[in-house]
Parts: structure tokens; sequence; C-alpha cells
């Protein structure tokens, strides 16, 4: 994809100031987790990578963790159309929710779903799911291809599991078992 001459907003405040009127509110779930981000400089939790080309009136939840996935073009289906990129962050209750109802029940599908939910954004669009399956995130899973797609589901995966270290802590110091006996 090319990129405009003009400079791309670095930051979510400098996006926000080039937003003259939003079309509509974003469908966003906002809750604060900022105590994850305590030791990291708020300019460095805010930067976009050069590379994304975000949509206008794009606000990232706050306190989530936004995710900037790049697919050299090489890796896809469609090498032709450049690089490609995806913006993700965590899915909310109503978003594993509506990737299940698309999966209808075939447990082979709930991981491809769950990972397409977590696509906010891409190549300087934001994900239309109005469609159905002519939606532009279907052509965008079909044009990035096998690999990249492993890696969009990798990342879910990721992302939506504990690390193994606070696995330990959870069954260390987070559960409490006790037998009733009368």
């Amino acid at each position: 994809m090319t990129q405009p001459a003009q400079e791309k907003p670095k930051t979510f405040e400098e996006i926000a100031r080039t937003i003259v009127e939003p079309t509509a509110p974003p469908a966003v779930e906002v809750i604060d987790e900022t105590d994850d981000d305590e030791d990291i400089p708020k300019e460095e939790v805010a930067a976009i990578p050069d590379w994304v080309q975000m949509p206008a009136g794009m606000i990232q939840p706050l306190g989530w963790q936004v995710y900037f996935l790049r697919f050299r073009s090489k890796w896809t289906n469609r090498p032709g159309l450049g690089d490609r990129h995806c913006v993700l962050w965590n899915l909310s209750e109503a978003d594993e929710k509506l990737a299940a109802k698309r999966a209808r029940g075939d447990a082979n599908r709930i991981i491809d779903e769950m990972s397409k939910q977590m696509v906010r954004a891409f190549d300087g669009q934001r994900v239309d799911w109005t469609r159905g399956p002519a939606s532009n995130i279907e052509k965008f899973w079909d044009e990035i291809g096998g690999k990249c797609r492993h890696l969009v589901r990798s990342y879910y995966l990721k992302t939506h599991v504990l690390e193994a270290k606070d696995m330990a802590d959870f069954f260390d110091s987070c559960v409490a078992v006790r037998t009733h006996t009368g």
C-alpha cells in the first residue's frame, strides 16, 4: 500500500487533533488498566509505528494495549499490494460473542473468528462488518494469506492467555479450596 506524501500523525493525541467531526462514536468498551504501563514513559505508550496508517477518527480504548502487526508483501497471497498492516486490541465480552456467533458452533472456525474480531483497522481503513462475507475484513483475511493469518491467530492466542509465571501465581496465590464437612 502506498503511503500519503504528508507526514502522518505519530501519536493518538495527534490523530485526535486532525479529527474535525467524527461521523459516529466508536463502539469501544473503555476500561482503565493503566497500572500495567506504569514503568513505560507515556510518550512511548502512545507512539504509533511510522509504517502504520491509522484511519481518521480511530480512537484507542483508554488504558488498553494496542498492537500493530506488519506483514511483508512476500509473505502474503497478494505481494503486488505491498506490505500490509493491521491494528488490533483485545476482545471485550461483546466481541467474543460476535465472533462466536460467526463461527456458528464450528470449533474449527472459532480461533479464526476471534482473531479476525481483534483486527480493528488495516491498511488505513476501519474494519467494516456490515456486509457479512463481503466485508473488507474478509477480503483482507484472504489477501494476507495463510502465513500472515497464522501470525494473527498466534497473536490472538498470546494476548488472551496468561503467561506461565502468571498461571503459576494464579494457582499458587489466587485459588483457595475448602471442603465443607458439616
